[in-house]
C-alpha cells in the first residue's frame, strides 16, 4: 500500500528542530535539557510556555505546510489550522508543576508517531492489538501503550469507539472524517450494512435514515441492554456521537446475499446487494411501514434487480410466507410466469399479505395469499 502524504516523516523531522531553534532563539537561557529515563526522552522547559507553544506550533504548521504546497494561500489556511489544532493538543497534554516547569510527555510524541504509523498503513480504524504491533518498533511495552492511547484520546487525536477499538479524529496534517458505515462494519464484526441504510445507499428509496442499520450473525448487547430492561419496547441501538447503530441478529445461515463496496479512499465495507434488501423488506415488512411500501418500492426499482438471483434469494431464506409475498407481487407486476413459476409453493394453509394487519380480505388460491391491504397498491 503506497503512504500518504508521502514521506510525511520528513516534514515532521524539519519542524522538531525548528521548534528547539525557536527555543533557543526566545531566551537563550532558557533552561533545555534532553533527559533520557526509562520512560523515554522528556523536553523540559522553564517558562510559562504560552507565547513559546504559539511560536512552536506556527513554526511547525507553516514547515509542514510549506513542504506539501506551492501555493502561499493554501500555506496560509492550512497552517492556521495545523497550529489551532497543535495549541489545542498541548493545552490539554501539559501539566504544571508546583515549581512553575512546564512538561511535554514523551507520551505526546510517540503517540504521533504511532498515529502517523497507522494512518500511512490506511488503519484509520485500529485496534488495541494493531496498536501493539506498530508500536513493538518504537520499544513501548503493552502497558505503556494504554497510557499513550489515554492520553490521545484526552488530547482528542484518537476516539474510543468500544473497549479496544479506536479511531483517528486528528492527524498530523488535520481532521479525519469517518464514514458511518465504516463504523458501524468494525463496532460489531462481522456485520454488514443492511435494512434501510442498504436501501439509501442502492438508490432504493429517496428517504434518509436517522439510524444506521447492520445485520451481523452474532448475539449483540448494546451498551443501553445493561443499563434498562432488555423487556422493553425501546430500540435498543448503540450510540457514537451524534450517530446511532442497530444491530439485527441473523442466523448464520442467512448471512448472505452481500457484497463488498468502497464508500471513501480508506473504507471497503459489506452491504447486502439489491436483491437481499429487497428480501429483508419482505422478511420484515413492519420495519418500512408495512407491506404497502414495500409493494411500491419493488414495483419502482424492478428494472435494477437481478429477478433470478432476487427468486434465488427468497428460496434460501426458507419461509414459506416471503417466496409467496414476492411471487405474488411479481406475478401482479407483470412478471412473466417463466420467472415467478419456481417460487409457487404446494403447502396448505395461507399467508397473509401484510404480517402486521387484521388477516381477512381476499385469497388467492393460486400464491395461496390473503390480499389484506387490497390490490389497489400496484399499479
Amino acid at each position: 500500500m503506497s503512504q500518504w502524504p508521502p514521506n510525511r516523516s520528513k516534514a515532521l523531522d524539519y519542524s522538531h528542530v525548528d521548534v528547539l531553534l525557536i527555543y533557543q532563539f526566545l531566551n537563550p537561557t532558557l533552561e533545555n535539557s534532553v533527559e533520557n529515563t526509562t520512560a523515554g526522552t522528556q523536553l523540559m522547559v522553564k517558562d510559562d510556555g504560552g507565547f513559546l507553544i504559539l511560536i512552536s506550533s506556527i513554526s511547525i504548521a507553516y514547515n509542514i505546510c510549506k513542504y506539501y504546497f506551492k501555493n502561499y494561500i493554501r500555506i496560509l489556511k492550512s497552517s492556521i489550522i495545523i497550529c489551532t489544532t497543535i495549541i489545542t493538543f498541548i493545552s490539554n497534554f501539559r501539566s504544571k508543576k508546583d515549581n512553575g516547569e512546564w512538561l511535554m510527555p514523551y507520551s505526546v510524541t510517540k503517540g504521533i508517531e504511532l498515529i502517523r504509523e497507522l494512518t500511512d498503513d490506511g488503519q484509520i480504524i485500529f485496534t488495541i492489538d494493531d496498536a501493539q504491533k506498530k508500536a513493538r518498533s518504537f520499544g513501548i511495552s503493552r502497558g505503556h501503550l494504554r497510557k499513550i492511547l489515554h492520553n490521545l484520546v484526552d488530547g482528542r487525536w484518537i476516539k474510543r469507539i468500544r473497549r479496544g477499538l479506536y479511531a483517528m479524529a486528528m492527524e498530523p496534517l488535520g481532521p479525519v472524517i469517518i464514514h458511518s458505515f465504516a463504523i458501524a462494519t468494525h463496532l460489531v464484526q462481522p456485520s454488514a450494512i443492511s435494512h434501510w441504510s442498504a436501501l439509501s445507499f442502492h438508490n432504493l428509496t429517496d428517504q434518509v435514515p436517522l439510524i444506521v442499520t447492520a445485520i451481523t450473525p452474532k448475539k449483540i448487547v448494546t451498551p443501553s441492554m445493561r443499563s434498562s430492561d432488555t423487556r422493553s419496547k425501546t430500540k435498543h441501538t448503540w450510540k457514537l456521537d451524534q450517530t446511532q447503530y442497530e444491530y439485527i441478529s441473523t442466523k448464520l445461515s442467512l448471512y448472505f446475499g452481500l457484497e463488498s463496496v468502497w464508500i471513501d479512499e480508506h473504507f471497503r465495507i459489506q452491504i447486502t446487494d439489491k436483491e437481499r434488501t429487497i428480501i429483508d423488506c419482505f422478511a420484515t415488512p413492519q420495519m418500512f411501514g408495512g407491506m404497502q411500501w414495500v409493494l411500491s418500492t419493488l414495483e419502482e426499482s424492478l428494472d435494477q434487480l437481478n429477478l433470478k438471483k432476487l427468486i434465488s434469494y427468497a428460496q434460501r431464506y426458507g419461509r414459506v410466507s416471503i417466496i409467496r409475498r414476492l411471487g405474488w407481487a411479481l406475478d401482479k407486476m407483470g412478471v412473466p410466469e417463466s420467472i415467478v413459476s419456481t417460487l409457487h409453493h404446494s403447502q396448505v394453509g395461507y399467508s397473509p399479505l401484510d404480517p402486521s394487519r387484521v388477516k381477512r380480505g381476499a385469497c388467492d388460491s393460486n400464491w395461496r395469499i390473503i390480499d389484506n391491504i387490497g390490490r389497489q397498491v400496484i399499479s
